[in-house]
């Protein structure tokens, strides 16, 4: 289902479930899906509208999906309230102009968190839980100067993969601390994670 100007989500409204693969090319309609909680498939916002401000608080009441995709020119446009109830996912990927804060804090279960080429400046990942962890990877988000969250983890993904699908990658994150990178990858290595699958850099911690 392509949710665009042409083809608005209304008939959704009051939904709950959506099975399949849902795309949203723009704003309009959205927010039809303020009840959905669960999909099935792969649920995709791409492009959008430097106007469609809804973007950033869109899909409130989501709490599963297969997998998430956030690839768009948003401009200056805010994410902080993007998918605040997600708690369920296989793989949460962002790419491109988006900014402000990625909160993932409600998450309970996931496998694959992917961000590239990102204006956002913090991240905040899920505290206090077990998690079966293929890959987290950052790369190229010249913005970003802090990961928080993922205090009192357990990761169960281990041994981990290696080249070209990482278990950690960070790769040109000039404003995260070092000291912070070099906590996540003791954090893998803790769990067991081969060191083969573990690429940071090399970053320095005064």
């Amino acid at each position: 289902m392509y949710v665009s100007e042409a083809m608005p989500g209304d008939q959704f409204i009051g939904v709950t479930d959506f099975d399949g693969i849902l795309s949203v090319l723009d704003a309009v309609g959205l927010t039809a899906f303020d009840c959905l909680e669960t999909v099935s498939g792969q649920l995709s916002l791409n492009n959008g509208t430097t106007t469609a401000a809804k973007f950033g608080s869109a899909f409130p009441n989501l709490v599963s999906a297969r997998d998430v995709d956030i690839d768009g020119d948003w401009g200056s446009q805010p994410i902080d309230c993007l998918f605040q109830s997600l708690a369920r996912v296989g793989m949460v990927e962002v790419t491109d102009r988006v900014t402000g804060t990625l909160n993932l804090t409600a998450l309970t279960s996931f496998n694959q968190i992917f961000v590239q080429g990102t204006e956002l400046k913090r991240i905040i990942l899920p505290n206090n839980g077990t998690f079966k962890v293929s890959q987290m990877g950052f790369r190229q988000n010249y913005s970003l100067y802090e990961i928080a969250g993922f205090q009192n983890v357990t990761l169960t993904g281990a041994p981990g993969l290696t080249s070209p699908y990482y278990s950690l990658q960070f790769q040109s994150n000039p404003g995260v601390s070092g000291c912070r990178i070099l906590e996540l990858a003791d954090l893998f290595r803790a769990a067991g994670y081969v060191e083969g699958s573990i690429v940071i850099g090399t970053p320095t911690c005064p």
